[in-house]
């Protein structure tokens, strides 16, 4: 190897040992925490999700005998437009986990190599927020869709009139 990339790797290693980690910390706590909130809203989509999938799955098994032909079809429908909603929403949500990552290994690479690109880390910390914001509206939406399917269903049920 040149001596060129050991005078890198020296110079790298002193810079990891002259740059204290109480500095650098700081900096990786507000998207790790932002990391946290994406694992949770994550879990929420796919649990909502595993749900229209297990109705889905009761109506392909015929399970939901009681419905004629009319109501299945359109509760496939309503199923089918809660899946892609969950589905825009939890494509969004990891997207916006893989730039929160990223931002947090970028504040830790920039340390290592001394570099000063703290235009880059904020440029992916707001677009993991636009993404998560666009989550949170597929989430909204679908709920929506639940919400006016749970009422057109039940709208007529004596335990609701009560």
């Amino acid at each position: 190897m040149s001596s060129d990339f050991y005078i890198w790797l020296s110079d790298a290693a002193l810079r990891i040992t002259s740059v204290r980690f109480s500095l650098i910390a700081p900096q990786a706590l507000a998207p790790a925490f932002l990391l946290l909130a994406v694992a949770a809203f994550l879990t929420l989509l796919m649990n909502r999700l595993w749900r229209v999938s297990d109705r889905i799955r009761e109506l392909e098994e015929k399970k939901l005998a009681h419905l004629d032909g009319q109501d299945r079809a359109l509760l496939a429908k309503w199923l089918a437009r809660r899946g892609r909603l969950l589905y825009r929403g939890i494509r969004s949500i990891v997207a916006a986990g893989i730039c929160v990552a990223t931002v947090i290994l970028i504040v830790f690479f920039n340390a290592l190599v001394g570099m000063q690109r703290e235009w880059g880390a904020s440029l992916l910390f707001v677009i993991s927020i636009v993404l998560f914001a666009h989550a949170l509206i597929c989430l909204f939406r679908e709920i929506n869709v639940a919400i006016k399917d749970f009422d057109r269903r039940y709208r007529h049920s004596a335990f609701f009139e009560s």
